[in-house]
């Protein structure tokens, strides 16, 4: 017998687990800064898995590119700030 559930794929779950992760960073950066570079990698993390979940789940083209562009740069910038300091 077929379930009538369809499986939550693990790009899916990755992506949500890194979105609340986030959010908690955010939080916890209003009360201490210096975790506002950690917020900042994981958005760009966040960014860059949710364009290739867009990819391979959805096939779509066109955001995929958007997504990944801003999750690299927002990724590189706080790594830049990390190593400038």
């Amino acid at each position: 017998m077929k379930s009538k559930y369809k499986q939550i794929d693990n790009g899916l779950i990755i992506q949500l687990l890194l979105v609340i992760i986030l959010v908690i960073f955010l939080i916890l950066s209003i009360f201490w800064n210096h975790l506002f570079l950690v917020a900042e990698i994981l958005s760009g993390i966040t960014l860059v898995v949710m364009g290739f979940n867009n990819q391979r789940i959805y096939k779509r083209k066109y955001l995929t590119a958007i997504y990944m562009a801003f999750g690299g740069l927002i990724f590189l910038s706080a790594i830049w700030s990390i190593i400038v300091g």
